[in-house]
């Protein structure tokens, strides 16, 4: 998948103008053509775009309310400058949104589904070993949707979007740490296996691994 067409946000706005704006701000974020603390001027959107300012400024309010976009007292609209300790936080979050997915999905996987599983791993392995990060961590996401999609859960979407929305944009920051790249892979495939084996237990404990290695800090084991 080309990384213009990749969606961030909530599938049922896709169709909808400021939603498709705010979708190109955030991917120009997680490739770092946006950085942060960056300024974002709505003229210079609207101008790039070839839109008119008002379905900017409805984008700018759409990733303020995610937390991503700030507006700042006489400074206008800049990308938002995460801590460390933000960052986990959302991370936290996302764990902990994760093991209710997969408890919540638990038994509803078919066999089409897990092998879907399978194929997506297959093609972040195939990016890894291109050294095609930003595809590897588009591809690790569209695992972790996979799992929300089978829940069936529209709250559990919402909350895994307006998370993924931080951890995905933010996570690139250390990326040059390929070795935990290649764990974190590890921790997928081990996660996906539990899946398939109905193993619950221990894909939460996989996925936790999975997820914490685009932390900061060194991995934060907590016991499932």
């Amino acid at each position: 998948m080309e990384l213009k067409n990749y969606y961030m946000l909530d599938e049922e706005q896709k169709e909808l103008l400021p939603y498709t704006i705010a979708n190109q701000i955030l991917l120009k974020v997680f490739t770092g053509e946006l950085k942060h603390g960056e300024r974002v001027k709505e003229s210079n959107v609207a101008m790039a775009l070839g839109v008119s300012n008002i379905p900017v400024r409805e984008s700018f309010y759409i990733l303020e309310n995610l937390g991503v976009l700030e507006r700042l007292p006489r400074k206008g609209v800049r990308v938002k400058e995460f801590t460390d300790k933000e960052f986990i936080a959302y991370t936290d979050a996302l764990v902990e949104l994760t093991w209710i997915i997969l408890t919540y999905a638990q038994q509803l996987w078919t066999t089409e589904q897990i092998e879907n599983l399978k194929q997506l791993a297959v093609e972040a392995k195939s990016s890894l070993n291109e050294r095609n990060i930003v595809a590897y961590i588009l591809d690790c996401d569209r695992i972790l949707r996979l799992m929300t999609e089978v829940a069936d859960n529209l709250a559990f979407k919402k909350m895994y979007n307006d998370i993924s929305c931080i951890t995905l944009t933010y996570c690139r920051v250390y990326w040059k740490d390929f070795n935990r790249l290649e764990e974190r892979y590890e921790s997928l495939l081990q996660t996906i296996e539990a899946i398939e084996k109905n193993d619950i237990e221990m894909a939460k404990e996989q996925v936790e691994i999975f997820i914490r290695k685009q932390e900061p800090s060194l991995y934060r084991y907590k016991k499932v």
